[in-house]
């Protein structure tokens, strides 16, 4: 019997031992935060071309990033004219950086939203234009999160391949806090 139960508490104890941790285990600084949760942005494009909107950012304890933001998502109709795209939810990748920093990537479908004079023909509502290819630098500091303009990219990538170079939208600034 006391090699049976010896036997489960070592099972026991490994199992513990291997099951991932979260982030928040991982240690945290000033110059080491927590990334990891669901946050929520007010971006403004220097432009002002697309006008303000809200974005929705969860970053995972893996490393990937998903996005929907209130402008291209489907649900709000599409990116004001003469743009009138629609996108999808965005996909990518997040990584710590120096000085409490993080740097995330994710590319999005865009697809013809309702009279895109910009850049569809006439019928070509909701047939995939390409894509839209987002990269930041973000501060992250307790529930806050802070992107400089000069550390944010947005482009418009035309065809099958998200890789090539695109329409560089211009700088965007953005400051949020954490919703989970």
């Amino acid at each position: 019997m006391k090699g049976k139960f010896l036997f489960g508490a070592v099972a026991s104890l490994g199992l513990l031992m291997s099951a991932p941790h979260p982030a928040a285990a991982q240690g945290q600084s000033a110059s080491h935060p927590n990334p990891v949760g669901t946050w929520l942005l007010d971006v403004t494009f220097l432009s002002g071309n697309p006008p303000p909107f809200k974005e929705m950012i969860t970053l995972h304890a893996g490393g990937t990033v998903t996005e929907t933001n209130a402008t291209l998502n489907a649900a709000a109709g599409s990116l004001p004219p003469p743009f009138n795209l629609v996108g999808s939810d965005g996909q990518g990748h997040w990584k710590r950086l120096p000085g409490g920093m993080i740097g995330v990537s994710l590319t999005k479908l865009v697809f013809c939203g309702p009279a895109s004079v910009a850049f569809c023909a006439p019928g070509q509502e909701g047939q995939q234009l390409g894509y839209l290819r987002l990269r930041f630098k973000a501060r992250v500091s307790g529930n806050s999160l802070t992107i400089a303009a000069t550390d944010s990219s947005t482009e418009l990538v035309f065809g099958p391949d998200p890789n090539v170079p695109g329409i560089d939208f211009g700088p965007a600034a953005s400051t949020g806090f954490r919703l989970h």
